[in-house]
């Protein structure tokens, strides 16, 4: 049996790892704009970066180090919380290595200028702490990605704008289906959809359940609303 662990993931900067910011002003302005009414991450953005501006100017911060700076610093404070019970007084950079040769490996499938793949990252690494902290290994399933779910990518024809719930999606599969059946499925071109019709239906069950799971531990429902087949 699988059951992916809900994990309640601080919803504001979910929601930023999911936009779309590309290199310019108008990208900039929006996150300001979208980080102005959450006085929690301000107070934490301007408490890890007191090193760049000790008076903690979002718009300085933002213009001097820019947002994957601003995301790396977060991220690693996130971790330390989970783990500690506390956020640190400087970002310990070392914690999101992982993360980010995560993303480096799976970009060339992904569309750019988003944060996806991290958000997968960082989720992934949230099932393990919860797993360690409650001592029981066998009550939930972590969602640990291996090289051989990245080899299921190589059949691919397109890159995909949300690759974390590909990715989701993948994992799942593979504990359904087995490794060397699926890689062999996907190379012969067969869809989510066609995949999703070799389960049985408590397997059907269970993978959907899994899905909700994942989609609120990021606070992503959208994928719900669309066309089950076809994840862009």
């Amino acid at each position: 049996m699988i059951i992916l662990p809900f994990i309640n993931m601080p919803d504001p900067f979910t929601q930023l790892l999911c936009l779309e910011v590309k290199s310019n002003s108008a990208s900039q302005y929006d996150l300001e704009k979208a980080l102005i009414g959450h006085k929690e991450i301000n107070l934490l953005i301007k408490n890890l970066f007191r090193d760049i501006d000790p008076e903690g100017s979002l718009s300085k911060i933002f213009s001097l180090v820019g947002w994957t700076a601003i995301r790396n610093r977060l991220t690693s404070a996130y971790l330390e919380y989970a783990t500690t019970g506390h956020f640190p007084e400087i970002a310990n950079l070392t914690l999101i290595t992982d993360l980010i040769m995560l993303e480096n490996k799976l970009k060339k499938f992904t569309t750019p200028d988003h944060s996806r793949i991290f958000l997968l990252g960082l989720y992934s690494k949230l099932t393990l702490i919860r797993q360690k902290k409650i001592n029981d290994p066998f009550s939930m399933t972590s969602f640990a990605l291996k090289e051989r779910h990245f080899d299921f990518l190589k059949s691919s024809k397109s890159v995909s704008y949300r690759i974390d719930w590909l990715m989701v999606h993948l994992f799942l599969f593979e504990q359904y289906l087995g490794s060397d059946r699926l890689n062999t499925l996907l190379i012969s071109g067969s869809r989510l959809q066609s995949l999703f019709a070799l389960l049985s239906d408590d397997e059907k069950i269970e993978m959907m359940e899994n899905l909700l799971v994942y989609g609120s531990s990021i606070g992503d429902n959208e994928i719900f609303f669309k066309d089950f087949s076809n994840i862009d």
